[in-house]
């Protein structure tokens, strides 16, 4: 009498179910606040082969980086006959080391140039 009274007791326990058999999901990182850096981007194009000249990048905390990649794009585009610059196109980036305003240029050729003086 006792085994029975024992094997009905035990066998809803070795029987539990969870409403939902799926695994668990992974939990939503929390949106944070804090350091950030915002790049801007801007490509001096040849109207001939339509292929990039200059590749401008400036990174800053300021969204005034992209009134200066601009404004450093169409000096360079008044120094190049048959070139025209695109709109300037901004990102957000998570905490970016060296997000101090510093704006580079690339060439087509992958060199590095040294921004004018007015650009950093």
């Amino acid at each position: 009498m006792l085994s029975i009274f024992l094997a009905n007791i035990l066998k809803p326990i070795h029987k539990l179910k969870v409403d939902n058999s799926n695994p668990p999901e992974t939990p939503v990182k929390p949106k944070i606040f804090g350091s950030y850096c915002i790049r801007a981007e801007s490509k001096l194009i040849d109207e001939n082969t339509n292929t990039i000249d200059i590749l401008i990048k400036g990174y800053d905390t300021k969204v005034d980086i992209m009134e200066r990649v601009e404004k450093l794009c169409k000096s360079k585009m008044k120094a190049r006959d048959g070139t025209y610059c695109t709109e300037a196109q901004m990102c957000f980036l998570g905490d970016v080391r060296n997000c101090d305003g510093h704006i580079m240029m690339f060439e087509k050729d992958k060199s590095w140039l040294i921004p004018p003086p007015f650009s950093l």
